[in-house]
């Protein structure tokens, strides 16, 4: 029993302090976890984890998850989320779905969402590849980071008018395939839309104030500034937009795309992993272009600015993105040929390029920051022209087995050859170790299984100095071997060149380093022998003009890796002795060996592809023959002249040629300086073209079939012996200097001619009589005739025409204009003429004898 009062009201104290410490210990705190189940395949039970966010009378909720997976990864099926679970007699609700909670869930088909949920926390739905159904609470206002990565079967969802805000990457690399974007969102995260590959359709709330998708656009533009963060392979840029943001269209599936005019930047790679993309055209309007742009479009093929941009360009049809200001190339594709012009790659141009061969041209100076970062290049010989590579301009590249390094290279920045996995050989042309190497250009865990290779002499120097030191294993290169020079002059050009090692002399891999010769030949008079071309073994092309007007060149022996000549390569070197073609030699451009008057005899073997224009004004050339076994050349039946392979255009004529009945057209130049003195066409040409018997000054003799329509610029220009020419009865057209120096006699111009150029007979100063036969005068100009023939050449005019040609511009220059039925004067004979014949009739009849 209870002693007293005393007693029972300090049993009520003990009584309330255990009924107080059962209170607490049946409530639990903020961040506690525990599990309770959850409803798998509609009958199944799963455990899942849960983490307590409040925790107080009236509000006891819960997310999914402790910032963790909050169920096995191995779950497989059809999951419902419950909406309450009970922990500790205290009823929770489910409020939030917490970072990670079905990260990499990868076997998970369906989810299920409780209707309180108002958060979905980073990475909550992560890789959850099979997951092709999932609901979104009305009341979630908020989705994480990269909740949705890689859930591609998931195809459709709805999102809440509730929400406000996608985080940085929060449907990134879906499978969804349309979205609409609710009136409230008011914030969407950087790639939250990119590498949606299958979304076409994009829409917005057009009570949304922050974002819009005008125009029907399918993508997501930011209102305020007129930018598009986001599109998809639906999209039809609106000629309102002003920028493309960054990662705008990453990893879409565009086939092409045009920039619209009113668009003025692209940011970042705003354009990037396109895998569909095949053409991009840059507009007029676009004046900045960020790094990173059209990066890892595998398919891009047609990458083009409009002419009139004054900031960018795509010059010589290059394919490529040019900085017109600094010449330097800013964003390239694998169809990209880089022109001369453009000494700078710039940053990241290549970045990501999916090509394990790419070509840096022997005219780049500089290669830039990232330029070849992460691409998949095997192996790279950077050209010598290159003084500058850039930081990190091949790192990551995870294929680049060697790298060739020229001694023309004076800096290398940090990083630039680091992270490069398989890189096993570096070939260095320097003869005193390079010291300018910014840190970490190699990575130093793979040093030591790497092979340096040096000049001969030279390893103990680089032995020293790092980072070449740290090579597992430094070898010299075989020794010099020098060229014999035939011509003084020759060799100190050479040496002037491409002398790396300042020794004085050319050695073999000296030449066989040499990737361009450029124009350091051009003109020089003095040299007259390069036989020693052929150890120049990296030389694929020989640029235009690279032995222009090296008029006492005499002998070339070209090397087996050629492969083009451009244009005007040896241009009136009018002493060369016809080279030999060699088995890689597949391109002569126009003009190459022009004006090569020495050549005689010229065989075009099976391996040329193109050479159309190249032997222009050969006027020495007396035979002409073509392999049977080219593939777009002929010479049939001994004609002496080349022509296509199906015999219907002539390109190139000489001294002996006979033309076959298949010719169809003359080639510009075709016969240009030609010696021939007589030629016969077939009736079946109807085109010939511009210069086609320029300066054939031999040429005595030629006729013009009916088909003949128009005689063009220049095309007997220069014909001193050619004093009659039967003009055809259809000619309608006679370009400017057809016939300027031409030794014509007498001209008949047929009634279909309509247009006569400027000087078309212009230094015709032998002509004496001009018959035109159209009643109303042709428009010419005062120098279609020369002023000889003005005052020497009779002009017979259709009757009742006197008087329209004596007063139109250039026909009223002739001194002697006379109706066709009216005789001349001192024509006794009447035969049209006014010769010496006319004067013995005369005399004739004074003596009475007729």
């Amino acid at each position: 029993m209870l002693r007293n009062i005393g007693d029972m009201k300090q049993l009520r104290f003990l009584l309330v302090a255990m009924m107080a410490i059962i209170a607490m210990t049946a409530t639990a705190d903020v961040g506690d976890t525990f599990t309770a189940q959850a409803t798998l395949n509609g009958t199944e039970s799963v455990e899942m984890t849960f983490k307590v966010l409040t925790e107080e009378e009236g509000s006891y909720t819960v997310q999914v998850g402790n910032n963790t997976n909050s169920i096995d990864k191995t779950t497989e099926g059809a999951l419902v989320v419950p909406g309450e679970v009970t922990y500790n007699e205290h009823t929770y609700v489910v409020t939030k779905i917490g970072d990670y909670a079905f990260n990499l869930c990868n076997k998970i088909t369906a989810i299920e969402l409780p209707s309180e949920i108002t958060e979905i926390g980073h990475y909550a739905f992560y890789s959850c590849h099979k997951l092709a159904s999932l609901n979104i609470p009305d009341k979630v206002v908020t989705i994480g980071q990269t909740v949705f990565f890689s859930d591609h079967q998931l195809k459709t969802l709805t999102l809440p008018e509730s929400l406000t805000t996608i985080s940085y990457g929060g449907f990134n690399a879906c499978g969804i395939t349309s979205i609409r974007i609710p009136k409230n969102v008011t914030s969407i995260g950087e790639t939250a839309f990119s590498q949606c590959q299958y979304l076409t359709s994009i829409v917005v709330d057009e009570a949304n104030t922050t974002f819009d998708s005008r125009d029907n656009c399918n993508a997501i533009i930011q209102t305020s500034s007129n930018k598009l963060l986001f599109g998809c392979a639906g999209t039809a840029i609106p000629n309102t937009v002003t920028t493309i943001g960054k990662y705008a269209f990453y990893n879409v599936a565009i086939t092409s795309l045009t920039i619209p005019e009113s668009v003025t930047t692209i940011e970042e790679a705003g354009i990037i992993f396109c895998q569909k993309l095949t053409s991009l055209h840059i507009s007029k309007s676009v004046t900045s272009i960020a790094p990173r742009t059209c990066n890892s479009c595998p398919l891009l093929t047609s990458l083009t600015v409009d002419p009139e941009n004054p900031v960018y360009d795509s010059r010589d049809n290059c394919n490529g993105i040019i900085q017109t200001a600094t010449n330097t190339l800013v964003a390239a594709c694998k169809s990209t040929v880089i022109p001369a012009s453009v000494p700078i790659i710039g940053e990241r141009a290549y970045c990501d390029m999916n090509s394990s061969t790419i070509t840096i041209p022997d005219h780049i100076i500089t290669i830039g920051k990232a330029a070849f970062r992460s691409s998949y290049i095997t192996s790279v010989d950077i050209p010598s022209s290159v003084t500058t590579i850039g930081q990190e301009a091949f790192t990551q590249c995870s294929y680049l087995a060697s790298v060739t390094i020229p001694a023309s290279v004076t800096s290398i920045g940090q990083s630039a050859f680091s992270s490069c996995p398989k890189l096993k050989t570096v070939v260095v042309g320097h003869q005193v170790p390079l010291e300018n190497v910014g840190q970490y250009c190699f990575t130093d865990s793979y040093l030591s299984q790497m092979t340096l290779r040096v000049p001969s002499g030279t390893k103990s120097a680089y032995e020293q100095v790092a980072p070449w030191k740290n090579f597992g294993t430094i070898m010299e290169e075989v020794p010099i071997l020098l060229l014999e020079f035939t011509d003084a002059n020759v060799k100190a050009i050479c040496v002037a060149n491409w002398d790396t090692d300042n020794d004085g002399e050319i050695s073999r891999q000296e030449a066989a380093a040499v990737t361009t010769l450029g124009t350091v030949f051009k003109g020089n008079t003095a040299i007259t022998s390069f036989n020693e071309l052929q150890y120049f073994t990296s030389l694929t092309t020989l640029a235009s003009e690279a032995f222009s007007g090296c008029s006492k060149l005499a002998s070339v022996v070209f090397p087996e890796s050629l492969q083009q000549i451009y244009s005007k390569a040896f241009y009136n070197c009018n002493s060369l002795q016809m080279p030999t073609f060699t088995a890689n030699l597949t391109q002569l451009q126009d003009q190459c060996f022009a004006f090569c008057t020495a050549f005689e005899n010229l065989t075009i073997p099976s391996t040329i592809t193109y050479c159309n224009q190249a032997f222009a004004g050969c006027s020495g050339l007396k035979t002409i023959t073509v392999s049977a076994d080219n593939q777009y050349y002929s010479s049939p039946n001994g004609c002496n002249a080349l022509l296509n392979k199906a015999g219907t255009t002539l390109y190139l004529g000489c001294e002996n040629t006979v033309v076959p009945n298949t010719v169809t057209t003359i080639s510009l130049n075709a016969f240009y300086g030609c010696r021939i003195e007589t030629l016969t066409l077939p009736e079946g040409l109807t085109t010939i073209s511009s210069s086609a018997f320029a300066t054939c000054s031999k040429l005595k003799s030629i006729n013009l079939p009916a088909g003949i329509t128009t005689i063009p610029r220049m095309a007997f220009y220069g014909c001193s012996s050619l004093t009659s020419i039967q003009l055809p009865a259809n000619l309608t057209t006679i370009d400017e200097y057809a016939f300027y120096g031409c030794g014509l006699v007498e001209l008949s111009l047929p009634e279909s001619v309509t247009s006569i150029g400027n000087s078309a007979f212009y230094g015709c100063n032998s002509l004496r009589k001009v018959t035109v036969n159209r009643q109303e005068p042709v428009t010419i100009s005062e120098y279609t005739f020369s002023t000889q023939a003005y005052n020497n050449a009779i002009l017979r005019v259709p009757t009742g025409s006197l008087t329209p040609y004596a007063t139109a511009t250039g026909w009223k220059n002739f001194k002697l204009i006379y109706d066709t039925d009216v005789p001349l004067r001192g024509d006794i004979n009447g035969d049209g003429k006014v010769t010496i014949a006319d004067v013995t009739e005369l005399v004739n009849i004074i003596l009475g004898k007729q």
